[in-house]
């Protein structure tokens, strides 16, 4: 028996909403949490990226390499024949994919 004029939402339909929400939630929040990592991984690459060109315009110059950070990999080579040093720094990223990027100079 209804009494009255009710303006209120009924407990099933407050729990369908919030099953609702639950169900947006476990869809968005895994595609949220890649994009996320993608986007630490792309700040990675990039600082690797500055790393990569310090080092060949210290190597132009004849000063001492840089430090680099613990995550990084450095592996250098240079063909005496023919002057040209290449340098490469890989590193694992956010993402759990491996990266290798290298830079090559001439003196």
């Amino acid at each position: 028996m209804i009494i009255g004029n009710s303006k209120g939402f009924t407990l099933v339909e407050v729990m369908m909403s919030f099953l609702l929400l639950a169900i947006c939630s476990m869809v968005i929040l895994p595609a949220f949490l890649v994009v996320y990592n993608e986007r630490l991984t792309l700040k990675q690459e990039e600082k690797v990226l500055h790393h990569l060109q310090e080092l060949i315009q210290l190597y132009l110059v004849d000063q001492p390499p840089i430090e680099l950070d613990s995550w990084v990999k450095k592996e250098e080579f240079t063909d005496p024949a023919t002057n040209v040093y290449l340098v490469c720094l890989s590193f694992v990223g956010e993402n759990k994919r491996d990266y290798k990027r290298c830079l090559h100079a001439k003196r």
